[in-house]
């Protein structure tokens, strides 16, 4: 792994820290949350294919062994991410089969459609115990080897719904918004021990992603354009392949935000740094 370029620190910008001039994921460990289907599969594929050895973490055992078998150089272990409890203990059996993580690629998560007067609480809760406090879990259960090794790399996939505004997708909006607020923060205090924190945000994919969503009986309006959760509406829908492409360019490029094709093409724009801020 390359080292990143030195640099101050400056945590009002939005992107304070230098990218890596250059990243050549040959040879590291990767940990790879959400692995046995979807995006997170290809992920995974494209990690090995550039001779990673790659940790396949999800809970559905039987799915994940038939997705470690089908990918060289994967081991599969069973977890659950939204019991933030057990990172300690999963990064702990990866690094005795692997002896290190150097890359951690935060997918594990699910989507919640609902409008704000109908929310279930209890199903939002878990919501944010997967998206938000699992994902930190494993940063924080990652960091102090990557700090002691003074290099590492970790990418949450965030969602271009984060980005925009849609009725009944609120819940889902804020655990992602959540996720990048903490991406944010995690990279500029990183920085200085050689780790490089960034975000991916995928549009609408061919995945059972919006099938496995908790959702309110009403309905609701369907969204369209950048970042929408559901695929069916979307006249641009992106195959894992491409996503997991992505997610490969933003651990080599090292930047702090990445957006996937379909969002490019349909003419969505990452924020001004700083915007809103006088």
């Amino acid at each position: 792994m390359a080292e990143p370029f030195g640099g101050t620190i400056n945590v009002d910008v939005r992107d304070s820290v230098p990218d890596w001039a250059s990243f050549e994921p040959a040879g590291s460990v990767a940990l790879v949350t959400g692995a046995s289907s979807g995006i997170g599969r290809a992920i995974a594929q494209e990690l090995a294919a550039a001779g990673v050895l790659v940790a396949l973490v999800a809970r559905d055992a039987a799915r994940l062994a038939a997705a470690a078998a089908s990918i060289e150089n994967a081991v599969a272990f069973v977890g659950d991410v939204g019991d933030g409890s057990s990172a300690e203990e999963l990064v702990g059996q990866i690094h005795d089969r692997f002896g290190r993580i150097d890359i951690l690629v935060n997918n594990a998560g699910r989507g919640m459609s609902s409008r704000v007067e109908a929310l279930d609480i209890v199903a939002m809760r878990a919501l944010f115990d997967l998206n938000v406090f699992g994902a930190v879990a494993l940063m924080q259960a990652v960091i102090p080897g990557m700090r002691e090794r003074g290099r590492g790399a970790i990418l949450n996939v965030s969602s271009g719904t984060s980005l925009e505004r849609y009725p009944g997708l609120g819940a889902y909006a804020a655990s992602k918004s959540a996720l990048n607020a903490l991406t944010f923060a995690a990279r500029a205090e990183l920085a200085a021990d050689g780790i490089t924190v960034g975000l991916v945000y995928p549009g609408p994919t061919a995945t059972s992603f919006e099938v496995n969503a908790s959702r309110d009986p009403a309905p609701t309006a369907q969204p369209t354009g950048s970042g929408a959760a559901s695929a069916s509406a979307h006249p641009d829908v992106e195959e894992p392949s491409a996503v997991a492409a992505t997610v490969m360019d933003a651990l080599r490029s090292g930047r702090a935000e990445t957006l996937t094709g379909n969002l490019l093409r349909f003419g969505a724009t990452l924020p001004t740094p700083n915007e809103g801020t006088p």
